[in-house]
């Protein structure tokens, strides 16, 4: 029937490649004021390709979104923001390497999601608000319209008209 075959269809576009974005906020810094960058359009390649479990190597080759991140934790990094897919689900989250330390990369992930951003860090999620201070966050989206908004452009929205 009609409605199964829209389902179907909804479900076989999670599995194949689809255009994203890359986005980077950046928090308050002294007197900088929050802003955000819609770094790079690029293409989510398939589950089979970047499967989560990728090692380091592969996932900056395969899977990288082409944004650039600078994190000063432990010690100073410059990492890609890339993302991996579910299997199963045909789903996105964002992941990329935040810290070394005791000579191992520290890698964290953001939410899985069909449509939408994947955020990172996922403990904020108020984009309401600006990026808190001195933070960088950064996520992936797809089936979205990323946009910076505000006086300042430090507000971050992301309108999904195709769900």
């Amino acid at each position: 029937d009609e409605l199964n075959q829209v389902q179907r269809y909804k479900l076989d576009a999670l599995f194949v490649q689809r255009p994203a974005q890359a986005v980077i906020g950046h928090g308050s810094r002294g007197p900088v004021p929050p802003s955000w960058e819609i770094i790079k359009d690029f293409i989510l390649l398939d589950e089979k390709r970047c499967p989560e479990g990728l090692s380091l190597a592969e996932s900056k080759e395969k899977c990288n979104s082409g944004a650039y991140i600078t994190s000063w934790n432990t010690v100073k990094l410059t990492e890609p923001l890339r993302y991996e897919r579910n299997r199963h689900t045909g789903m996105f989250r964002s992941i990329r390497v935040r810290d070394f330390v005791a000579e191992k990369y520290i890698e964290r992930a953001g939410a899985w999601v069909k449509s939408g951003c994947s955020l990172q860090p996922t403990i904020w999620s108020n984009m309401n608000e600006p990026p808190p201070p001195s933070t960088i966050v950064a996520m992936i989206c797809a089936d979205c319209i990323p946009r910076a908004t505000g006086t300042n452009q430090e507000l971050f929205e992301c309108e999904c008209p195709s769900y």
